[in-house]
């Protein structure tokens, strides 16, 4: 059960599983403070329940990069442990 009183407020009246928009339209009383793309601030973003925040989506070329550089980190410390 949902801790958040605005969730329960939604369910009381019937929608008992809003999606995202339904519910951030709702708390904002149909007028969401978001940007050009629609994106709420990031600090708004936190404070709505888990269910409802965006996923950050991190491309393959990203993802890809961050592993090439874990693996140039630890290959450097596999280095460094055996010069010591």
């Amino acid at each position: 059960m949902s801790r958040d009183p605005m969730l329960k407020v939604m369910k009381a009246y019937g929608n008992d599983n809003p999606t995202r928009e339904e519910y951030i339209n709702f708390i904002y009383a149909g007028t969401p403070p978001v940007d050009e793309a629609g994106d709420l601030d990031p600090e708004l973003e936190a404070e709505l329940p888990r269910q409802f925040q965006r996923v950050e989506k991190v491309t393959h070329e990203e993802e890809a990069a961050a592993e090439k550089n874990v693996k140039a980190m630890v290959d450097e410390c596999i280095a460094q442990l055996e010069r010591d």
